[in-house]
């Protein structure tokens, strides 16, 4: 990302990042569906992390950033948050490593 990019609306953008914008929406979306088959599998703890992840990812998306770096920089957080709860949970659960 070059310095002030973050404030060119979408609209303006090329056409690869609004193909980067459509995969990524499409990949949360089933992220998203996928929670509740999950919940069967996973534990209460990881499934309030999927949970907040998906809730706060709403609001950060929808009223929360003032431009699209603001957004990256939340979602990357949210993201990286919530893959370190599952991945925890799933090394205890495995029995690999400290957990």
């Amino acid at each position: 990302m070059e310095p002030g990019s973050e404030h060119v609306p979408d609209a303006q953008r090329g056409e690869h990042f609004r193909t980067l914008q459509k995969e990524a929406s499409r990949a949360y979306s089933e992220a998203e569906k996928l929670l509740g088959p999950s919940a069967l599998f996973l534990s209460d703890s990881v499934v309030q992390t999927l949970e907040h992840l998906f809730k706060e990812h709403w609001g950060l998306a929808n009223f929360d950033a003032v431009c699209t770096a603001d957004y990256l920089a939340g979602a990357q957080q949210l993201a990286e948050q919530a893959y370190t709860q599952v991945l925890k949970e799933a090394k205890i659960e495995l029995g690999v490593g400290k957990g």
